[in-house]
């Protein structure tokens, strides 16, 4: 200890960056604390005039490391009740100490489940995430201890006091979270199983989506074994979240819309609806799910809900009444829900509009008739119901996003000079994007992605059908005089553009999937990414044998060798809770997109079997301005777009209007 007082200088000289050897020594010492803190605090007061604050405060967080912890209470409590007496006594939090954890688990619990009922969407997300990797992590107990908390309608030590606590979002957000879970880690929540289904079954507390999700988490464990449920839980399990009555015809529509309630007075009411979006989109759509519901019935039950069963008072609808302005703007559209969309920041009194109709449908199912559908789905209760849940379940849509393929146009902007780069467009290049400059075996048969910064734009578009061999090249020629490349489209399976009369035949053998956004829209998570956006259609799998899975990506795969045949990759560079007005002068480059790569060699087997080779569009579009751009930057603006079509012979050879341009089957030298 003598030579660290006397040579504490020398020895702290990179402590800042991390470089010193001081921290290996004193563990090497094998001195109890005290002899540490007391040597380092000697050698400071000795060097005092020769040490600089950077290192000066490094020494202080090194001497925290050896303290002891009553030497640490004592420093903690004068420190913290000289920061208390700075602020002044109105501007001060007070906490009841006896609500707080006293160990880490369950506080850890507290603090998410507070989060999951966060006025901003986003945040509420990001707690869902941490729960399910907790799970993942295989550390359930920060699950068990969320699980107790789902009764709290208050929270006045993790979020402010004297503001509501959005408890029925955290009740919904844990229940994704448990459904997820019960999907991916189904152990962590097995013990759980009997509490979810009173959840599904609850019709005193029937908020038809917790009770969905909670429904499906439950099924999922019965699913994978976790669970075995007797007869009595089956048939529980069957009824829970469904309505005992007939189905009817739905009556005509008189009465059950909102588009003219604002111009009605109904100043009886005890709670004040959004006339302009609440009503006309969230609430007609719930009034037409019954098939004789009258809108007024449908208001009084959510206006009880509201005033009675949760207490809510007064014109809780006006700004100056939102107890948390500082976290709105009050021109701010992230807090709006024009024409049914979700807000970002949930108003107290948005955030009991939402809730309140899905408590009311609840209610109501039980002794109203739903609305009869046709044969097909679309149009049902159900359908509805699922358009209103995650988009792609049991996954959402974070679990598309992946890593960004390491192509240098996707993470680099161009290193010529942008204009000249814009009109520079070359067989390499069009390669390029079916990706057969690399050797992993793939090639890309279906893609769209754009790479941007401040200073320039690049989007690529990619389209494959099959095509008769014996047409394919006059076919070929014809596309590619076509004035505009939007003048015509390579069709998916399925499509009015698909051509089969002999010799002609150009049939998709993809699908392009169109999705409505659920409720993980609002997932910062996802970056961007939607569901999959590209898939192999029936035939294809049928005629190749293929099996979806999903193991931290989307793929398809032999069934009957698990070979994987199709892989879907999808990525994107920014999150969901950026400012996009922020990125407008931003010179980083990033990058959002898809592709639908394909095995060569099963590639090359399926088309021999059908006899048919492979039509390709490649679309490039290239601009010297990125994001949008001011009509004062116009004139500067320069754009080019260039639409090579190919073939893909069956024989491995690549075939454009003018001729061969080389092998897709064989690796590139």
């Amino acid at each position: 200890m003598p030579f660290v007082v006397d040579h504490l200088p020398g020895l702290s000289r990179w402590l800042v960056q991390g470089e010193s050897p001081l921290p290996a020594l004193l563990e090497a010492s094998g001195m109890q604390g005290s002899r540490i803190t007391a040597a380092l605090i000697e050698g400071m007061e000795r060097h005092v005039d020769v040490l600089d604050a950077p290192t000066v405060y490094a020494l202080v967080g090194l001497i925290g490391r050896h303290c002891g912890p009553i030497d640490t209470a004592q420093v903690m409590a004068r420190y913290g009740d000289r920061l208390v007496q700075r602020i002044p006594a109105y501007e001060r939090d007070t906490w009841d100490l006896t609500d707080m954890p006293t160990e880490t688990v369950g506080g850890l619990a507290r603090f998410l489940y507070a989060l999951m009922g966060d006025i901003d969407v986003r945040i509420r997300w990001r707690a869902a995430h941490v729960a399910r990797r907790l799970a993942r992590l295989g550390d359930p107990g920060v699950i068990h201890k969320i699980v107790e908390l789902y009764g709290r309608t208050s929270e006045p030590s993790f979020r402010k006091p004297d503001a509501p606590f959005y408890w029925l979002a955290a009740r919904l957000w844990l229940m994704m979270a448990l459904d997820r879970i019960a999907a991916e880690t189904p152990s962590a929540v097995g013990r759980h199983g009997q509490w979810l289904l009173e959840i599904a079954s609850d019709n005193e507390f029937p908020h038809l989506l917790v009770r969905s999700f909670a429904k499906s988490a439950m099924c999922r464990l019965v699913e994978s074994r976790v669970l075995v449920p007797d007869t009595t839980q089956r048939d529980a399990l069957q009824r829970a979240n469904t309505s005992p009555v007939r189905r009817k015809k739905s009556r005509k529509p008189s009465r059950r819309s909102f588009d003219r309630y604002r111009h009605r007075e109904h100043e009886e009411r005890r709670f004040h609806f959004d006339p302009l979006d609440t009503l006309p989109y969230w609430y007609s759509g719930a009034v037409r799910q019954f098939a004789d519901l009258d809108s007024e019935e449908f208001l009084n039950v959510a206006e009880r809900w509201i005033v009675d069963h949760w207490g809510v008072q007064g014109e809780i609808w006006r700004w100056d009444q939102e107890s948390r302005q500082g976290r709105f703007s009050d021109y701010s559209a992230s807090s709006m829900h024009s024409h049914g969309s979700l807000p970002v920041l949930e108003r107290f009194h948005t955030y009991l509009e939402w809730h309140a109709m899905w408590c009311a449908i609840g209610e109501l199912m039980q002794t109203r008739a739903l609305a009869k559908a046709g044969e097909d789905y679309y149009g049902t209760f159900e359908h509805w119901l699922a358009l209103e849940c995650v988009t792609s379940p049991p996954l959402w849509l974070a679990d598309f996003h992946g890593s960004k393929p390491f192509e240098d146009r996707l993470w680099f902007a161009p290193k010529e000079n942008v204009n000249a780069w814009v009109e520079d467009v070359g067989n390499d290049d069009y390669l390029a994007e079916l990706g057969l400059v690399s050797d992993d075996g793939t090639i890309v048969v279906g893609g769209y992605y754009d790479t941007q910064s401040h200073n320039f734009m690049l989007s690529v578009r990619v389209e494959t059908a099959l095509v008769s061999p014996d047409t394919a090249s006059a076919l070929v020629r014809a596309l590619q005089t076509a004035d505009d490349s939007w003048d015509y489209r390579i069709p998916p399976a399925g499509h009015d553009l698909e051509i089969d009369a002999i010799p002609y035949k150009l049939m998709g053998w993809l699908i392009d999937v169109e999705h409505e956004l659920g409720i993980d829209e609002r997932d910062p998570l996802r970056y961007g990414v939607r569901a999959i956006e590209c898939r192999p259609s029936h035939k294809t799998e049928t005629a190749l044998n293929l099996k979806f899975v999903h193991n931290d990506q989307a793929r398809w795969v032999d069934a009957s060798r698990w070979n994987t045949v199709f892989v879907y990759e999808a990525w994107g560079d920014n999150r969901g809770d950026e400012r996009e007005d922020r990125l407008r002068y931003d010179e980083t480059v990033r990058s959002s997109g898809w592709r639908l790569r394909a095995d060569k060699e099963a590639l090359s087997t399926f088309l021999n079997e059908m006899g048919l080779d492979l039509i390709v569009e490649i679309e490039i579009t290239r601009r010297n301005k990125g994001y949008g751009y001011s009509r004062h930057d116009e004139e500067k603006t320069k754009q080019a777009r260039f639409d090579r079509v190919v073939l893909l012979r069956r024989d491995g050879t690549i075939e454009a209007a003018e001729g061969r341009l080389g092998t897709w089957t064989a690796s590139r030298p």
